[in-house]
């Protein structure tokens, strides 16, 4: 049997076709991943242009994550109380040498024209509430129109700034990359914001050691978008795995006994879910060597987080580290690959004809992709059960839920949603190999 399933991998690779397929899946992962990191891609980069450094330089794209990646990078190594001070100093220094530009039309809008006084008053920590009523009266404004905080029998109002029309100030930069969405907030709430964002959050969970996940972010979107094209041609390379000896003329010599025909057919599937495991880690590993040069990672053992890269992680961030989320992404993804690579199998073995095997999966996976979207058609754990959901952008869903509908990453109460895919994916992975199995108990017919 092993030297059967061994003989059957060597004629997957010795095939001319899937010869060129291989090629292009690592000339494919190597420009693909090149590009995303290079190239001005909204999925990847989202608002990452225009970025400033305090040397007066514009950064956008990759520049800009290397130039914050930078930033996080000098907060390296131990994390502690100190640590968390150094920062916060740090920022309100950056704040007042460098102060970001007020959004004028929509203080008056709030405050009235007499807002340069309230905020100067603020900041002083003297503005009374009384104060503030009689200065919005006088304006025709109204109180429950604004937001403020009242602590010690003062007012802190909250300020409006002027962000991205002319590029993102230098400032504003460092406070994004340091604290994350929350970074407007520090002007108003201050750092005894009782929602953490950012450094504020890591230094909650309690972690010891701190470095900069921006490389981690960015490799994980990246590899999102790679791993689609080699489910594709990993679903072309095995269409023909079960046809090859019909297209030869050699069924009636190889299927010449119940037992061999078994063997064979047996062999062919094991063979196949093991090319397909090996082309998904080469694609993978290549994607990581390349995107590792561009934006080298740092650490694997801090908790996965939203800080400076702008990726929408949901709820759960804190129970993972990130050496714990790639093992959990390397899964549903291979776990897709191999699932594809199942369905192709099963339609090679039924139709025997690589032509119509090729048009038959791609006329589903198109179809299926289309509709996927519409949730009449594809409930939410139907699509999860999708080969090309596991190896796409919807990779993270599987981990962190589905953030734009709501949907949470558990079925069947506290079942995590990616144990349950590959559960299924192993039961039908089971069911197939029986099926071809029981198939292979009938003599061959003769014609």
């Amino acid at each position: 049997m092993k030297q059967l399933i061994v003989s059957e991998i060597k004629k997957l690779c010795k095939n001319r076709l899937n010869q060129v397929l291989l090629c292009l899946i690592a000339l494919v992962t190597v420009g693909l991943t090149v590009f995303l990191y290079y190239g001005n891609s909204e999925f990847i980069m989202e608002y990452e242009s225009n970025y400033q450094d305090f040397k007066g330089h514009t950064l956008s794209n990759i520049d800009a994550y290397r130039y914050k990646d930078q930033l996080l990078s000098q907060y390296e190594g131990e994390w502690n109380e100190e640590k968390l001070k150094q920062i916060e100093q740090e920022s309100l220094a950056l704040m007042e040498k460098y102060p970001i530009p007020i959004d004028e039309e929509q203080m008056k809008e709030e405050y009235g024209n007499s807002y340069k006084e309230l905020v100067k008053k603020s900041k002083e920590n003297i503005l009374t509430l009384q104060e503030l009523k009689e200065t919005l009266k006088a304006e025709e404004k109204t109180l429950e129109n604004i937001s403020y905080k009242e602590e010690n029998g003062y007012v802190k109002i909250y300020i409006h700034y002027a962000t991205e029309r002319d590029g993102v100030s230098p400032t504003e930069t460092y406070l994004r990359t340091l604290h994350g969405d929350g970074y407007a907030y520090l002007q108003f709430y201050g750092f005894d914001n009782e929602y953490p964002r950012g450094v504020e959050q890591f230094h909650e969970l309690g972690y010891s050691s701190f470095s900069s996940p921006i490389p981690h972010n960015i490799f994980i979107k990246v590899f999102n978008k790679i791993s689609l094209p080699v489910l594709i041609f990993l679903m072309i390379m095995l269409a023909n795995i079960y046809g090859i000896e019909k297209q030869n003329n050699m069924e009636q010599i190889i299927y010449s006994t119940k037992l061999a025909k078994k063997r064979i057919l047996q062999s062919k599937f094991i063979a196949g879910i093991i090319f397909s495991t090996c082309v998904g880690l080469s694609a993978l590993i290549i994607c990581f060597i390349v995107g590792n040069i561009i934006l080298p990672v740092h650490s694997f053992q801090m908790p996965v987080m939203d800080l400076g890269s702008n990726i929408v992680i949901g709820q759960y961030e804190a129970h993972l580290e990130y050496w714990q989320l790639y093992l959990i992404l390397m899964s549903i993804y291979m776990t897709g690959l191999i699932a594809m690579s199942i369905v192709s199998m099963l339609v090679s073995y039924v139709f025997k004809a690589q032509f119509k095997v090729i048009i038959i999966l791609m006329l589903t996976l198109f179809m299926t992709t289309f509709l996927q979207g519409t949730t009449f058609y594809f409930p939410f754990i139907i699509r999860s059960l999708l080969p090309q959901s596991m190896c796409y952008s919807h990779m993270l869903a599987y981990v962190f839920g589905t953030y734009t509908t709501g949907e949470l990453p558990f079925v069947f109460g506290n079942v995590p949603l990616w144990i349950f895919v590959i559960g299924v994916w192993l039961v039908i992975m089971v069911a197939v190999y029986f099926f071809i199995s029981r198939c292979g108990k009938k003599s061959y017919v003769w014609r």
